[in-house]
């Protein structure tokens, strides 16, 4: 039996849906355009120390660092604002990791696409 293995905690954060005017593009700043994000942090799992959230990560908490971010600034990159997230969502010592994806739902690209998405992954 490994003696290293962690037992791993998941909370996902699925499809938060949020408008606003990040891109690189002219029409993405004057215009903007529907995003979703999604998120997912990890945690080594405590033993069950009662039922209080603060023992745990609180996930609505999580959802609302991400809000904060998304609103308090415009980026260019998707990418930076994942990283943005990502930074400040692991100020929280009990969160080992943490991915971050956002998706751009209509990019202004003349392709017959559903979406773009950038995903970034962080560990401790």
């Amino acid at each position: 039996m490994d003696d290293t293995r962690k037992d791993i905690m998941k909370i996902k954060i699925n499809k938060m849906k949020f408008f606003g005017y990040h891109g690189l593009y002219d029409v993405e700043k004057e215009n903007g355009q529907n995003f979703v994000v999604n998120i997912v942090v990890e945690s080594a799992s405590q033993d069950k120390c009662g039922d209080n959230i603060e023992d745990m990560i609180d996930y609505v908490k999580i959802a609302e660092q991400a809000k904060v971010i998304f609103y308090q600034s415009r980026y260019n990159l998707i990418e930076t604002l994942a990283i943005d997230i990502s930074e400040e969502i692991m100020k929280n010592r009990k969160v080992d990791s943490i991915t971050v994806s956002i998706k751009k739902v209509s990019p202004p690209i003349d392709l017959d696409l559903e979406s773009i998405e950038v995903e970034y992954s962080k560990n401790r």
